[in-house]
C-alpha cells in the first residue's frame, strides 16, 4: 500500500520556505489635525525579487467611524477604502501601499468625511509585560493565572509636548484554569511593588466584560490621542518603562488580580502561557512520549521557521530558542515568537514535568504538563479532521467527501511506541514500517478496527490511521481509541 509522506510536515515545510523567500516589513503612520488623530499599520511581504505578494492594513482612530480612505495628495481619489488584506491584483492598491512605504506624506488620510491631514512615519517604540498574581501589591498567591502583553507606543513628533499625536496598542493572551470576566486592563506609573496612578486604561470595564468560559483568551485593542497629557503621559513612559506596569482587573477580583513591570520588547525573556498536545483542540493536555507538544506565549523564539538535521532528525535548539521538559531537552521542529512546536522525548516517563523556554534573554517561568504514555490527539483545523483519501491523497472536505467502503487515512500525534521502537528526534521508518498495536476507529456510531496505524515514514511526532469508512453519511464523527485512552473527535465528510 502507497503511503503519503506526512501531509503536517510538508505544510510546515512548505510554511518555511514561503517564510525564507519572503521579506516581510511592518510599516506606522499616524495623521493629525484639528479633526482628531489616527494610526495607520501596513505589513507587507515582498518575494525574493522584491515583488508585493502580501499587504494587510489596519486603521485605528481617535473617534469611532464607518469608513475611512487613504488618498492621493489632500482630495485625491481614494486608493485604498477598506481594512484587511489587501487586492495586490488591484493597480491602485499596489500604487498606494508603495507609496505609503516609500512617500507616505503625499498621501491623506480621510475618516469618514473629515480629512486628518498628511500621513507621515510614526515613531514605534515596543514593551513587554508578564502579569502573574504574586506581582501584586500584595502579592496573591491563590490565583492562579497568567497574562504575557505586548505595549506598543507610536509617537507622532511635532507637538507643543513633544508629539501632535500618540497611540498605545495592547495585544495580550491570558490563561485562567477556568471561567474569567476580564473588566479592566490599565497602565499605571509606578515600580515594583508601588501602588500608582493609572495613566491610560483599556475599554474593558464591568460594563464591557471580556468572558472565557475555558480559561483562555485573547485581546488587543488600541487608544489614539491627540491630548497633549497623554503624549506627555506616554513619554515619560518611554524614558522610563521599569517605572511602569500593567495591571488587570478581573469580576472576581475587581481591585486587581495580577500585575507586571514594563519592559523593552528587546530584552524580556520568554513568557510561557500554556501546554497543549498539537490537536488544534485546547482540551487535550495531556502529553504522550513521543507525542508532539505546542508551546504558546510570547518572546519564545527570535523569528519563525522550522529546520532539520541533514539526517531528517529535528534540532535541538531552533531560532535561538531551547526547550525542556523535565531534565530532558526537547527536539523542536517549528519556533516562532508565539508557538513552538516540539516533541515529547521518548525517556520522560509518565508524570508531570515542568516545561521551560531558554533564549538569549532568559528563562520563561515553568509550565507544569503531564505526561503518559499514548494521549491520542487527531490534528484537525475548521475544514474537519486533516484525513485523506489514500486513492489519490486528496484532503476530505465537504466539497471532497468520502464515500462508504472508501480507504481514508487521518494523522495524529500521541500514539506512543511504536514496534519497532522510535527513537528521540528520529524521522519513522519508511521500511520497515513503525506499527502501533492496539487501535480502534470510532465513525459515528460504528468502530472499525484500521487497515494500519503506523507512524508517518519520514517525520517525527506524527502518525496516521488508515481505516474503511463505514455506513454513514453527513458530517460523522471521528474518533480513535489507542491502548484505552480515547481522542478527541474530528468532522470526516462523508457522502
Amino acid at each position: 500500500m502507497i503511503l503519503k509522506r506526512s501531509m503536517a510536515v510538508r505544510l510546515a515545510v512548505a510554511a518555511s520556505i514561503a517564510l525564507s523567500a519572503a521579506r516581510g516589513q511592518d510599516v506606522a503612520l499616524m495623521a493629525a489635525n484639528e479633526a482628531g488623530a489616527a494610526l495607520v499599520r501596513l505589513s507587507v511581504s515582498r518575494t525574493s525579487s522584491g515583488a508585493l505578494s502580501a499587504a494587510t492594513l489596519t486603521v485605528d482612530a481617535e473617534a469611532k467611524f464607518s469608513a475611512f480612505s487613504v488618498r492621493e495628495g489632500e482630495s485625491g481619489a481614494p486608493l485604498i477604502t477598506r481594512m484587511g488584506v489587501l487586492d495586490l491584483s488591484d493597480p491602485l492598491a499596489q500604487v498606494a501601499v508603495e507609496k505609503l512605504i516609500s512617500n507616505p506624506s503625499g498621501l491623506s488620510l480621510w475618516i469618514d468625511d473629515r480629512s486628518y491631514g498628511a500621513l507621515n512615519t510614526a515613531q514605534e517604540s515596543r514593551f513587554e509585560a508578564e502579569l502573574l498574581p504574586e506581582n501584586q501589591s500584595p502579592p496573591n498567591f491563590l490565583l492562579k493565572a497568567a497574562a504575557p502583553v505586548g505595549v506598543s507606543v507610536y509617537t507622532l513628533p511635532g507637538g507643543e509636548s513633544g508629539a501632535r499625536a500618540t497611540a498605545l496598542a495592547f495585544e495580550m493572551t491570558a490563561r485562567f484554569l477556568g471561567p474569567v470576566g476580564v473588566t479592566g486592563l490599565h497602565l499605571h506609573a509606578g515600580a515594583a511593588g508601588v501602588v500608582g496612578r493609572a495613566i491610560a486604561a483599556s475599554t474593558l470595564s464591568p460594563a464591557r466584560v471580556l468572558v472565557s468560559v475555558t480559561g483562555l483568551l485573547g485581546y488587543r485593542e488600541t487608544l489614539v490621542s491627540s491630548k497633549p497629557e497623554t503624549a506627555a503621559a506616554l513619554a515619560a513612559v518611554l524614558g522610563s518603562p521599569g517605572n511602569h506596569y500593567l495591571d488587570l482587573h478581573t469580576a472576581a477580583i475587581p481591585l486587581g488580580a495580577m500585575r507586571g513591570q514594563l519592559m523593552p520588547a528587546s530584552s524580556a525573556p520568554p513568557s510561557l502561557l500554556t501546554v497543549l498536545a498539537s490537536g488544534s483542540d485546547i482540551s487535550l493536555t495531556t502529553l504522550a512520549q513521543g507525542g508532539l507538544m505546542s508551546v504558546y506565549g510570547r518572546n519564545l523564539a527570535q523569528g519563525a521557521g522550522g529546520a532539520g538535521n541533514p539526517d531528517g532528525s529535528a534540532a535541538w535548539s531552533l531560532n535561538g530558542a531551547s526547550l525542556t521538559i523535565g531534565n530532558f531537552n526537547a527536539p523542536m521542529l517549528w519556533a516562532a515568537p508565539d508557538v513552538i512546536l516540539a516533541q515529547v522525548p521518548f525517556e520522560v516517563s509518565p508524570g508531570t514535568y515542568p516545561v521551560r523556554i531558554t533564549t538569549a534573554s532568559g528563562e520563561s517561568r515553568t509550565f507544569d504538563v503531564r505526561v503518559a504514555a499514548v494521549a491520542p490527539a487527531l490534528f484537525q483545523d475548521a475544514a474537519g479532521g486533516l484525513c485523506l483519501k489514500n486513492s489519490d491523497y486528496s484532503r476530505v472536505t465537504a466539497q471532497n467527501p468520502a464515500t462508504p467502503g472508501e480507504i481514508v487515512f487521518c494523522y495524529a500525534t500521541g500514539l506512543g511506541q511504536t514496534s519497532p521502537p522510535l527513537r528521540t528526534a528520529a524521522p519513522a521508518p519508511a521500511d520497515p514500517l513503525a506499527n502501533v498495536s492496539g487501535v480502534s476507529v470510532s465513525v459515528g456510531p460504528a468502530t472499525v478496527n484500521p487497515v494500519y496505524a503506523i507512524a508517518t515514514p519520514g517525520s517525527v511526532g506524527t502518525y496516521q490511521i488508515a481505516f474503511a469508512v463505514p455506513q454513514v453519511t453527513g458530517a460523522a464523527q471521528v474518533s480513535i481509541a489507542v491502548r484505552g485512552a480515547s481522542s478527541n473527535r474530528v468532522q470526516l465528510h462523508v457522502r
